[in-house]
């Protein structure tokens, strides 16, 4: 068990890569709080949420469905999706929102004062547009989690039912891989197989206990 030390662990990655696979073997691992910032997006969507009455405002009231006063996110998504500008007004209204609570998170772990026992050796982010924020300086490491694009166009295919061009036009506004590679501290692949993935997570896990 690591003793007094407090590591804040970024990780990002392009659509498809494996973010989330990544950090639930690194919870299973290790005592790991995660946040990620899709769930808590789409924790702010819900009615009574930070973001709940902008994205109506912005998008229109045939967003919310009937039934349960929820916001349609896959309405929204293909909205945001087959108008361009529109991707500027959803991350303005929710991306801050879920910045400052990220900060929020990250300062709450740094200065707990409870029995390390008692509480996870590491907080993990997760979110595919970090290196957009101010985050990345808050963190201890970077990881970037990579798979080459023919498996993460794959994944999508299958998992999503997005179509190759959909994949494409997705994966074109992302960061590059170059710039991924620039940012990150330690690179977790997830292209070549689930064990060489737990292996590296294994080996970068030991690097920060020692």
């Amino acid at each position: 068990m690591m003793q007094n030390k407090k590591i804040v662990i970024g990780v990002t990655g392009g659509v498809g890569s494996g973010k989330t696979a990544v950090c639930n073997t690194l919870a299973e691992e290790v005592n790991a709080k995660l946040l990620i910032a899709d769930d808590m997006a789409n924790q702010l969507m819900l009615p009574g949420g930070l973001t709940y009455r902008a994205l109506i405002d912005a998008f229109g009231k045939d967003i919310v469905r009937k039934e349960d006063g929820h916001i349609d996110r896959k309405l929204l998504a293909d909205r945001v999706f087959a108008n361009g500008g529109s991707t500027e007004t959803i991350n303005k209204i929710v991306h801050p929102i879920v910045i400052d609570q990220i900060k929020k998170e990250i300062a709450a772990f740094r200065y707990e004062t409870e029995d390390n026992d008692n509480r996870a050796e590491f907080l993990v982010i997760e979110a595919a547009l970090l290196l957009d924020t101010d985050i990345p300086e808050l963190c201890d490491r970077m990881w970037y989690v990579f798979a080459p694009e023919s498996v993460r166009i794959s994944r999508l295919v299958e998992s999503r039912g997005y179509s190759v061009e959909k994949c494409h036009a997705i994966i074109d506004k992302q960061r590059s891989t170059g710039e991924f590679f620039a940012a990150a501290t330690d690179v977790i692949p997830t292209g070549y197989g689930f064990k060489r993935t737990a292996e590296r997570i294994r080996q970068v896990i030991e690097e920060l206990r020692g």
